[in-house]
């Protein structure tokens, strides 16, 4: 789950130089006091996006490779980016 949303929050860095859209920003929710001590912390993050844009408004990550053995749905997150990219 967590690489689908990566993956889909890397595809809409490029909206600005494809659709000429800005990018909306979300605001993060307020961490609570548990998240804060790291009592309760999620398990860390396998991959982080690098959000910073070139002097072009292109993200400096221009590429996504999915690999990985059978079974891990490459083929259906293909199929989710290519219908969310048009």
């Amino acid at each position: 789950q967590s690489t689908n949303r990566t993956l889909l929050q890397w595809l809409k860095l490029w909206d600005k130089v494809v659709f000429n859209r800005e990018r909306k920003v979300r605001q993060k929710p307020k961490e609570d006091k548990n998240k804060q001590d790291g009592r309760f912390s999620k398990k860390p993050q396998q991959f982080v996006v690098n959000d910073d844009l070139d002097e072009h408004s292109r993200p400096q990550q221009k590429l996504a490779l999915l690999c990985g053995p059978p079974g891990l749905g490459k083929t259906t997150l293909a199929h989710m980016i290519a219908t969310h990219a048009g």
